[in-house]
């Protein structure tokens, strides 16, 4: 039987395999191109996680670097020296020369945004601190029995050494008692402003070692003083003398010259003037008192409202009020305005207080530049009265600029003090 001749491969059987071939070929060059050209998302996340590490080495974090811990750099925020915390009763104060300057430009800002920033008291950062101590010994295996014994940390005052002295000092303010020289250290009490400590030793960053029981202990020298800040500072009035004549109208009274605690002057009246709302004291002496009426009349008439505030004060009276400024302001601030017992013109009864309306019934220094203060002080002394503190005076009269305050002198002696342009004190050549 004859054989069939084969037949040949047609062209429409041939393409439906060449097409697959080519897809794949295509695909693999599709593949190498984008592996030349782009970055395939795995290699990109080790790349970025490379250059993260690159970043740390270069400066990137510090974490873990001991010149970055504040107990081994004290020049860092939180170290020993440079740092300030008033939310810490005043542990420390930067010392030196560029800080100081800095501390007083901010330390006011500042010390709000740190009270603010601060999460607790004393007792609560300690406890934190503390907590964390305990966390970082579990974590350098201190509770294993069979790990190596660790180094003991060494103390700010163990690193920069002691030098003993000996004096002793009062605190210019409430102040915490640290073991350590550093505001961050265990808190052990507080020592009280003005209270006397002694000092045992000093140490290069500011801080000082004190005798407190048996413990180590230590404050900031930033607030000791050679005097004790609660005690009242010396005054003229302690070296004062006893005037003679109490009840002499040309009497000196000042913080030199005082008059007897029992003294009262006679013929105290209350004058025919109008009075401030409230004034306290409205009794003169007669002899002021029908001059202050005078002068008053007289002012009405001008056009001037004037207006009595305070006249006479007894001795006891005057001790309470100069306490009282004294709680208030303190004693150097209360003797720039206030008189001791003894010391206040107004005692003689020949010293009025005077305002006006426009002065809001105030004894204010504003008053010297009303329509009604500049005509007390261009006529006063025609009714024999003185502006008995004038503007930049104080270191004569003890006193700072009083424009309301009137003393009784008497016409002439009045007008003769006010043509010099003396204090009384000068005119009569004390």
């Amino acid at each position: 039987m004859a054989k069939k001749p084969k037949k040949k491969p047609t062209k429409k059987k041939l393409a439906p395999m060449l097409l697959p071939i080519f897809l794949i070929f295509l695909t693999f060059i599709v593949i190498f191109v984008a592996e030349y050209i782009y970055e395939t998302p795995w290699e990109s996340a080790l790349g970025n996680d490379f250059e993260g590490r690159l970043g740390e080495a270069e400066g990137g974090t510090t974490e873990g670097d001991p010149n970055n811990d504040p107990a081994n750099n004290p020049s860092a925020e939180g170290g020993v020296a440079g740092s300030s915390d008033p939310a810490d009763n005043r542990d420390l104060e930067d010392t030196t020369d560029q800080d100081s300057n800095d501390s007083k430009d901010t330390s006011d800002k500042d010390s709000g945004e740190e009270d603010r920033n601060s999460s607790g008291s004393d007792s609560d950062r300690d406890e934190r601190s503390s907590k964390d101590s305990d966390s970082s010994s579990d974590q350098d295996g201190s509770n294993s029995s069979d790990s190596a014994p660790t180094e003991k940390s060494i103390s700010v005052a163990e690193n920069l050494g002691v030098s003993e002295t000996s004096y002793t000092r009062y605190l210019t303010a409430d102040l915490n008692i640290r073991g350590d020289a550093d505001k961050n250290a265990k808190q052990l009490g507080v020592f009280n402003k003005g209270t006397q400590v002694h000092v045992i030793g000093e140490l290069s960053n500011g801080w000082v070692k004190v005798e407190y029981g048996s413990a180590d202990a230590f404050i900031h020298s930033a607030y000791l003083s050679t005097t004790d800040p609660t005690a009242r500072p010396p005054t003229r009035e302690d070296s004062s003398t006893v005037v003679n004549s109490p009840g002499a109208t040309e009497v000196l009274v000042n913080k030199d010259y005082r008059l007897p605690s029992s003294y009262i002057p006679p013929n105290l009246v209350e004058p025919n003037v109008q009075m401030a709302p409230n004034a306290p004291s409205r009794l003169l002496r007669s002899v002021a008192a029908e001059a202050l009426q005078v002068m008053f009349n007289q002012a009405s008439e001008e056009g001037i409202e004037l207006y009595a505030q305070s006249g006479y004060r007894s001795y006891n009276t005057q001790k309470n009020l100069y306490s009282s400024y004294v709680r208030n302001h303190g004693y150097e601030r209360a003797s720039r305005f206030s008189a001791q017992p003894g010391h206040s013109e107004h005692q003689t009864g020949l010293a009025m207080d005077v305002t006006s309306e426009s002065a809001g019934y105030k004894l204010t220094q504003s008053f010297g530049t009303t329509p009604e203060g500049q005509w007390v002080a261009a006529n006063a002394h025609r009714f024999g009265f003185i502006i008995r503190y004038p503007q930049n005076k104080e270191s004569v009269t003890g006193y700072m600029y009083e424009p309301w305050h009137l003393r009784y002198l008497g016409v002439d002696l009045a007008t003769a003090v006010h043509a010099s342009s003396l204090t009384y004190e000068e005119y009569l050549g004390y």
